[in-house]
């Protein structure tokens, strides 16, 4: 059983898991508190991006959010895993039209998860590669030998800072403040590369659902603009339907007036014809 966090002023209800409403109500608020961070760790990455020396606060801050992010990406992970349906169609006394309403809740809440998740690697990714440019161009300043691009992905990709920075800066006269920002640079890079690994797994997990979901939720969503469609079509005939009954109503009262004229004058001549 599941305890569902009451709102103001209403006790807390046990509700069976996986059919609780506010379980829905809960992953709605981790996704928006999700998107918050996301927004927040763009802000961070472009404070960081234009610091040449940021301080190891910074930095730690920044990390701190990437863990947050993560650790909320995994639980959105686990709360859709709870609502989604499971061979519920094969019991008799469920509706099935509550299962396929769930399964698209399931389906869109799952949609916007993975959405997120994927702006939020996107972002990463720019910052990865926004850093990278950094080097570049502080290797440009110090007139150090210019690797290609594939040279200094190789370097990224050593293990320590030092070691890169000794590969890429041999025989080379720096500043200590261009060593420095070079080895702070690919310390924030490797770090980065780790957190987009975890989220691509959180990631992956979800992606090929949503994905067989996706045709499902445009299905339904045809039929309800259909249905809407058909809706406004119906109220459409009845306004139609509605205007002919009313005019037969006036064309019954004018026939009817016509006849009992008729009557009158008839009855008038013949009353004309028998005193003659």
């Amino acid at each position: 059983m599941t305890r569902c966090a009451a709102r103001p002023g209403e006790p807390p209800q046990l509700l069976q898991p996986s059919r609780s409403p506010c379980q829905v109500r809960t992953i709605r608020q981790t996704i928006v508190k999700l998107e918050n961070k996301v927004r927040e760790l763009e802000k961070q990455q472009v404070t960081i991006l234009a610091t040449p020396l940021p301080e190891e606060s910074m930095k730690q801050d920044l990390q701190n959010l990437r863990e947050e992010i993560k650790q909320l990406g995994r639980e959105i992970r686990s709360q859709l895993k709870a609502i989604e349906p499971q061979n519920e169609e094969a019991d008799e006394n469920y509706n099935s039209v509550n299962t396929r309403m769930r399964k698209t809740q399931h389906g869109v809440l799952s949609q916007q998860f993975v959405e997120l998740i994927n702006k939020c690697n996107l972002t990463q990714s720019e910052y990865r590669e926004k850093n990278v440019e950094r080097i570049r161009r502080q290797l440009k300043i110090t007139n150090a030998r210019m690797a290609s691009d594939e040279e200094l992905e190789q370097m990224l990709d050593s293990g320590q800072s030092e070691v890169f920075v000794s590969n890429i800066l041999k025989d080379t006269q720096v500043t200590r403040q261009a060593l420095n920002e070079i080895s702070a640079r690919h310390s924030e890079i490797q770090q980065l590369e780790r957190s987009i690994r975890e989220l691509h797994e959180i990631f992956t997990f979800l992606a090929t659902e949503v994905e067989m979901q996706g045709e499902m939720i445009n299905r339904i969503e045809k039929n309800i603009l259909s249905s809407a469609d058909y809706v406004e079509r119906g109220q459409e005939h009845v306004k139609i339907a509605l205007e002919n009954q009313k005019k037969a109503r006036k064309k019954k009262v004018l026939i009817a007036i016509c006849v009992s004229v008729t009557v009158v004058i008839l009855a008038v001549i013949i009353g004309i014809a028998t005193l003659v």
